[in-house]
């Protein structure tokens, strides 16, 4: 996908046009990150679009990185939310 096949990021302030925006973003798998007033695009439609936290939370984790770095981390994302999931199912249970 070229960068310039892209719909332009919408003003921030106008809420409606950010929804329809966030609607095909979503659609397509990719996110748009402001980091630095440059566009850079992460894909992670395969591990973290599950709900509306985990989306605002990764939102929030790339906002420091650079898209190199991005990247590098949505790479590792699918095993470090399955090594989560392991830890999760091997704590005891409270009755």
């Amino acid at each position: 996908m070229n960068l310039d096949d892209l719909p332009e990021f919408p003003d921030p302030a106008n809420t409606k046009a950010m929804r329809e925006f966030a609607v095909r973003e979503e659609q397509l798998g990719y996110h748009y990150l402001n980091t630095d007033q440059s566009r850079a695009i992460v894909h992670f439609c395969r591990a973290c679009i599950t709900t509306e936290n985990k989306k605002a939370l990764t939102h929030q984790l790339y906002l420091d990185l650079t898209q190199e770095q991005a990247i590098l981390l949505m790479d590792s994302l699918p095993e470090m939310e399955k090594k989560r999931l392991e830890t999760l199912s091997n704590q005891p249970k409270e009755i």
